[in-house]
């Protein structure tokens, strides 16, 4: 993995924790129920980025947790 995509995959998680983890008084966790909403809220400041690429980067993030 390039620098540039460790870069990156640090930055979605970190954009998750600290503005879409808690949002709006509720608390989203990375579940099924949760991921499209979570996607979307995620894809409006990544909108250069497929869904994929972010739910990937998701998924393998909490794999390892």
């Amino acid at each position: 993995m390039s620098e540039n995509n460790a870069d990156f995959r640090k930055e979605v998680i970190s954009y998750f924790r600290l503005n879409v983890y808690h949002n709006e008084n509720e608390f989203l966790e990375w579940i099924p129920r949760n991921k499209a909403r979570i996607l979307d809220l995620m894809k409006e400041r990544y909108n250069d980025h497929s869904i994929v690429e972010l739910e990937q980067i998701m998924d393998d993030y909490y794999s390892k947790l």
